[in-house]
């Protein structure tokens, strides 16, 4: 039985492997992982050994290039999803990827539609040139209903001048 630990400070993700060849992430076996765009997170790889390298990318079997974040082990990573980077994307061992793999997926913080980690005048204007219109997926339609309209703009007001 493992001892408690203190939770992983805001933003933190420690991984671990398991004698079953898994990742354990903040203690639990290779889960789902949501990160909001343009917020920085820690990767804890400090307890991963070279037997175990940690890759992201985008294929959800294996751990090749193209890399998201490169190889990595042994050390605390840095890691801020972007705007330009698909909306799931994958971690894995490169050795051990049949067992040791999550899937991250990649959230907008609510009217940052710049992706800068804040709703301010930047994403204001980004938000004025798309309403009346109607779009699928687009940052704008922050109730996903594929308008941007005042039902959006009572959401981005919500959140204007909020930091994520």
């Amino acid at each position: 039985m493992r001892a408690p630990s203190a939770p992983p400070p805001p933003n933190t993700f420690v991984f671990t492997a398991n004698g079953n060849f898994q990742y354990e992430v903040n203690n639990v076996v290779n889960p789902t992982i949501t990160l909001t765009r343009g917020v920085t997170y820690t990767f804890d790889l400090t307890a991963i050994t070279d037997e175990h390298p940690f890759v992201i990318n985008n294929q959800p079997v294996f751990p090749f290039a193209p890399y998201i974040l490169d190889p990595a082990y042994g050390q605390l990573v840095t890691f801020t999803p972007t705007a330009a980077m698909p909306n799931t994307i994958h971690y894995h061992c490169t050795v051990h990827y049949g067992s040791m793999s999550g899937t991250i997926n990649l959230v907008n913080c609510p009217g940052d539609l710049n992706a800068t980690g804040a709703v301010n005048t930047a994403d204001f204007g980004i938000f004025v040139n798309a309403f009346g219109n109607a779009c699928t997926g687009c940052t704008s339609d922050l109730n996903n209903d594929g308008q941007v309209n005042t039902a959006d703009f009572g959401l981005f007001v919500n959140s204007f001048g909020t930091a994520c």
